[in-house]
């Protein structure tokens, strides 16, 4: 090869390399991930009391599968979602144990208790809470809404304990 033509190359290839350097340069690097939790973490911890006052507050739960705070309207609702062991029906002794270490647990939370009673053995179903319900104190304003049982907290003082 000539000088004549080896230059041209060699400034050439000089120039590609300084340019590429000059790009990894000015690419910003990331900044190391930290992790952040996500809403259900955020959730699970925030609810910690209740998820284990709830866990111990009767046998027959098996586990709080989940527990949050949404808006209903104009009120704060605290929806509690468990999972019940046995064929039997929840009875209102259940049903009481699990509302008091709910109520105790929260922390004021929230203006309205949303509780969830689902089988252990298969979670897609259910529990009918009716015979429970009828049990409570007539000073507890209770509704079934598509399954779920639906009561002011301030209704749950009348439980006792």
């Amino acid at each position: 090869m000539t000088a004549a033509f080896v230059a041209p190359r060699i400034i050439a290839v000089a120039a590609a390399v300084i340019l590429g350097a000059a790009l990894v340069a000015c690419t910003p690097t990331a900044a190391p991930s930290t992790p952040t939790p996500t809403n259900t973490e955020s959730t699970v911890h925030a609810f910690q009391p209740v998820y284990d006052a709830v866990a111990a507050s009767d046998p027959r739960v098996e586990r709080v599968s989940s527990v949050s705070v949404s808006q209903s309207g104009a009120a704060r609702q605290l929806t509690v979602v468990i999972r019940v062991t046995g064929d039997e029906p929840v009875t209102t002794d259940t049903l009481v144990a699990v509302l008091t270490a709910i109520r105790d647990s929260a922390g004021g939370s929230a203006d309205m208790l949303q509780l969830i009673a689902r089988d252990a053995d298969d979670p897609d179903r259910l529990l009918d809470l009716e015979p429970a319900i009828a049990g409570l104190p007539s000073g507890v304003s209770a509704l079934r809404i598509d399954g779920a049982l639906v009561v002011p907290f301030d209704d749950l003082n009348q439980l006792g304990g």
